[in-house]
């Protein structure tokens, strides 16, 4: 009896050892269906918000976009005065056909122009010698706030005459020359010249026809010479000295951290404040009018109001 029980006994171990081998060889395969939570695609579930794509969850840091470099302030076109002198038949005309055609010309391309009223005021004997002396041109440039200077010289003449049919018609050439002249220097900046032949029955309209077209004709390479040279130029760095009246110590570190935000502004020192007026350089890329017109249109720091302003200095005070 005992006998038999150890051979059951025996018979039960050696018939349990393969399925515990096969168990340990062969582990248990998970169910790919069943997923675990921390095995979840992270992209799907924690950065992408599907109401909005565009919304990072708390915790993820947002990159700033690189922000667009602000281009350097360039000067605005020059302020243009166009003098001029017109002859027909060898004889001066009153009224210019070559200096209004000019300035619509200059017009159209945005360039601003010396009032017209102010004109008036220069004598035909100033407009004549202009022409000829580009130091008196730029003379009179000055006089009237302008920077550039173009001086024109029409001559028409009659060259023909015909009468085909029984009308007579006229013919006129016309000679334009046009100069442009720094009025800082008095140097000539380019000079462009065209020479127009015109008919028609009438002898003032045909003469002025002529001068019209002979001007359209030179006006585009005046305009351009200038344009290549002045107009993309940026501005020189320059200093200038910021009065400030109504000033107290938050005011002027306010008004100073907003001026070092703008990048046209080189350098601000803050020279002294007493007895509410405070004393600031500025040096920027610009003159004195590129400054005032920043300061109006800042939009941190405290207000202010500007009181005057000299080729190197501007007077302000904050407003309350």
């Amino acid at each position: 009896m005992k006998s038999l029980s150890i051979v059951l006994a025996a018979f039960l171990i050696f018939s349990f050892i393969p399925f515990a081998s096969f168990a340990q060889e062969y582990p248990a395969v998970e169910d790919p269906a069943a997923e675990r939570a921390d095995d979840r695609d992270p992209i799907s579930e924690d950065i992408i918000n599907e109401d909005n794509p565009e919304e990072l969850p708390a915790g993820v840091p947002e990159i700033p976009l690189p922000r667009e470099a602000t281009p350097l302030p360039q000067k605005p076109s020059p302020r243009i005065m166009v003098i001029t002198v017109e002859y027909i038949d060898g004889i001066e005309q009153p009224a210019s056909i070559a200096q209004a055609e000019m300035e619509k010309e200059f017009l159209d391309n945005n360039f601003p122009l010396i009032d017209k009223s102010q004109m008036e005021m220069i004598k035909e004997r100033d407009a004549v010698l202009s022409f000829s002396d580009p130091d008196r041109a730029a003379a009179l440039g000055r006089n009237y706030g302008a920077e550039i200077v173009i001086v024109v010289e029409a001559k028409s003449n009659m060259t023909d005459t015909s009468q085909p049919y029984g009308v007579t018609v006229y013919a006129y050439e016309c000679d334009v020359t046009a100069k442009a002249i720094n009025t800082d220097t008095a140097q000539v900046i380019t000079s462009q010249s065209a020479n127009v032949t015109e008919r028609g029955s009438g002898r003032i309209p045909t003469a002025n026809k002529a001068c019209e077209k002979a001007i359209l004709e030179i006006a585009s390479s005046l305009i351009g010479d200038i344009d290549e040279k002045t107009r993309g130029e940026v501005y020189s760095e320059t200093t200038v000295q910021i009065i400030c009246s109504n000033a107290d110590y938050e005011k002027v570190k306010g008004f100073v951290e907003a001026l070092d935000e703008q990048r046209s502004i080189k350098a601000v020192h803050k020279r002294s404040i007493e007895r509410n007026v405070a004393i600031i350089d500025v040096m920027l890329l610009g003159d004195t009018e590129f400054l005032a017109d920043l300061l109006i249109g800042m939009q941190n720091g405290p207000l202010v109001r500007i009181t005057a302003k000299s080729e190197h200095r501007i007077d302000l005070e904050f407003v309350e």
